[in-house]
């Protein structure tokens, strides 16, 4: 990771919905399609070892995905992220790409504002909500 990397826990809203072990990221996927070659399976059991998130780790500006993995990340600023990520319940994957830039926008504003103390968790609940329909 480049820069200096910051990570919270988003918080809980009394009456909320959903649990305070889900989490909302960014990450990258690989899917493989039915019918595809037996070498983009192949690809993607190797891109899924263990070994190679080391080494990609090691590399720098990586995050493990694996459940697993948390071993391998030294103590330091992505610590954190990756251990609770491994802890997470479920994972709402990249805002952005599913939803409108509305919605990306705002839980990107809202997120800002907790991290900075500007918006209350429940502001921010809501602000998402809003923007979501």
């Amino acid at each position: 990771m480049r820069g200096r990397p910051g990570f919270f826990a988003f918080p809980a809203v009394d009456g909320g919905v959903g649990e305070v072990t889900e989490a909302l990221c960014f990450c990258e996927g690989l899917a493989v399609a039915a019918g595809a070659p037996p070498e983009a399976v192949d690809f993607a059991l190797f891109v899924a070892q263990r070994a190679r998130h080391a080494t990609l780790l090691a590399e720098g500006g990586y995050l493990p995905v694996l459940r697993d993995s948390v071993d391998l990340v030294p103590a330091g600023p992505i610590r954190l992220p990756a251990e609770e990520l491994s802890r997470a319940t479920a994972v709402q994957l990249a805002p952005e790409q599913f939803h409108s830039a509305g919605l990306a926008g705002r839980i990107g504003d809202s997120t800002v504002g907790l991290f900075t103390g500007t918006v209350t968790p429940a502001g921010a609940a809501a602000d998402i909500g809003a923007a979501a329909g």
